[in-house]
């Protein structure tokens, strides 16, 4: 091989090292455990058929479904939400369509289930659930 050619892919890879060593050293972020979509169960909210957030590794909320009795099944894309993940803490804030939700938990140790509390109000179909401060679970479905 030309001396040349020898020089120029050293200087290449001399110049690719740190991009590489940057990409691979950057951790995930600590939301990043929550991307994928969670069912929420919450005991004290009997006409709440269904609650699921979908979040990026951001922790982003990217979608809400839900579906009260009487209800159709609603979906809202890109509502207004954020979750922060601290250790195994996590907080969720989300408001979508005039509705708002609070919840604040603890991952297991799979971090695929977090037991808390959520404070929630939606409406939908004539019916209004309101919820404060009251049991929660949330978990991760398989995707």
């Amino acid at each position: 091989m030309h001396r040349t050619g020898m020089h120029s892919k050293k200087c290449l890879l001399l110049l690719a090292l740190p991009l590489l060593a940057f990409v691979a050293g950057c951790p995930l972020p600590a939301t990043a455990v929550l991307e994928g979509t969670w069912a929420f169960t919450v005991d004290s909210a009997p006409n709440l058929n269904e609650l699921l957030l979908t979040f990026n590794q951001n922790g982003q909320v990217t979608n809400v479904t839900y579906q009260v009795t009487g209800s159709a099944e609603i979906s809202v894309n890109a509502p207004v939400g954020q979750a922060t993940v601290n250790g195994k803490n996590v907080t969720v804030t989300s408001t979508f369509q005039g509705n708002s939700l609070t919840f604040n938990g603890t991952l297991n140790d799979d971090n695929t289930v977090a037991q808390g509390t959520i404070t929630l109000q939606i409406v939908a179909g004539g019916l209004t659930i309101t919820v404060n401060g009251g049991a929660a679970t949330m978990t991760k479905l398989l995707q």
